[in-house]
């Protein structure tokens, strides 16, 4: 694998360095300040391409490397995440659910407490409620434990009631769009001029 020295870099740093200080004072009002910006960029673009060609020098191999490493490893990976994943699932199902069954039974019990027939008082209400069998909130094993904390989830079921605030465009879809021709309600549609340089 080629190794850059640092020498190098400071050498190609070094040369830049007068272009870097033009660039940052650019300013373009007629045809020659035109001319001039074009030969600036032009020249910094010749040294960020000597610099991507010595960096790819170095990374490419590494990448290649780290690609070979990560394929080897990716298929056994990606049994074990679908294997934990399945596992969790049903874990958060099996609690969820218990939970739910928790707090109808408490529920029940509470809607009970009252005076006349099928009523209860409050104290046998309070124990029937203790008594209720409640899932554990941590599970400690041999090898591990697990626990669980409740988190607040959402589904956007109808995105037209959703205040305008909360949808987001979907800049991909759109630029798409606009590609094949098509302009949509809502959305300017404006021309800029963009430099390609070419060196």
């Amino acid at each position: 694998m080629k190794t850059i020295q640092n020498e190098e870099i400071k050498i190609i740093e070094k040369s830049v360095a007068p272009y870097v200080t033009k660039a940052s004072k650019v300013s373009i009002v007629n045809a020659k300040d035109m001319e001039s910006a074009a030969v600036v960029l032009s020249t910094i673009n010749k040294y960020r391409d000597e610099i991507k060609e010595k960096k790819e020098s170095v990374t490419k191999p590494i990448n290649e490397a780290l690609k070979n490493i990560r394929s080897l490893f990716k298929p056994l990976e990606e049994k074990l995440d679908s294997s934990i994943s399945l596992i969790r699932t049903e874990m958060t199902r099996y609690q969820t659910d218990e939970m739910k069954r928790v707090a109808d039974e408490k529920s029940k019990i509470e809607n009970r407490i009252g005076e006349g027939k099928g009523k209860i008082g409050f104290e046998t209400a309070v124990k029937k409620i203790e008594n209720i069998e409640k899932p554990e909130q941590n599970v400690n094993v041999s090898n591990g434990s697990v626990g669980f904390v409740k988190t607040r989830k959402f589904l956007v079921e109808n995105v037209s009631l959703l205040p305008v605030e909360y949808v987001l465009p979907n800049e991909v879809l759109i630029r798409n769009a606009m590609k094949t021709g098509i302009e949509l309600p809502g959305v300017r549609y404006y021309d800029e001029m963009v430099p390609r340089n070419t060196r």
